[in-house]
């Protein structure tokens, strides 16, 4: 005799509103303006540094320009008032300086400015 098997009827089971609060927002809009407001205050403090980095090199140039100039009229005066035989070789003498001088100067590997001879005064570096 077969045995038989009873029919089972299936209903969905009655269960709970689920919604979520979870939302794009909840879960990342804090952080993304956070980041996104340091990524701004540092792009404004780079561009703080860049502007101060440029405005000391400026001023060592300006600087090492004004020395320089006092140098060469130091020199001018000296060279146009020597006479007699103390005037002897002067005329060399300013040649030389002024070809030690007036050279085309470019910073070293180390940064240094080379060739550029004003007594007692150091160059200074550029960053």
């Amino acid at each position: 005799m077969a045995t038989r098997v009873p029919e089972v009827q299936f209903q969905p089971v009655q269960g709970g509103n689920f919604t979520s609060s979870a939302n794009a927002e909840l879960l990342g809009g804090p952080e993304a303006r956070n980041l996104q407001a340091l990524g701004k205050n540092l792009q404004d403090i780079g561009s703080l540094i860049t502007k101060q980095k440029n405005q000391d090199n400026l001023n060592t140039v300006l600087k090492q320009d004004i020395l320089f100039g006092d140098v060469l009229l130091s020199e001018q005066r000296r060279y146009l008032q020597t006479k007699g035989k103390n005037a002897e070789g002067i005329l060399g003498q300013a040649e030389a300086m002024y070809d030690r001088n007036f050279e085309i100067l470019t910073p070293a590997d180390d940064g240094e400015i080379d060739g550029l001879d004003i007594p007692g005064e150091d160059v200074g570096e550029f960053e």
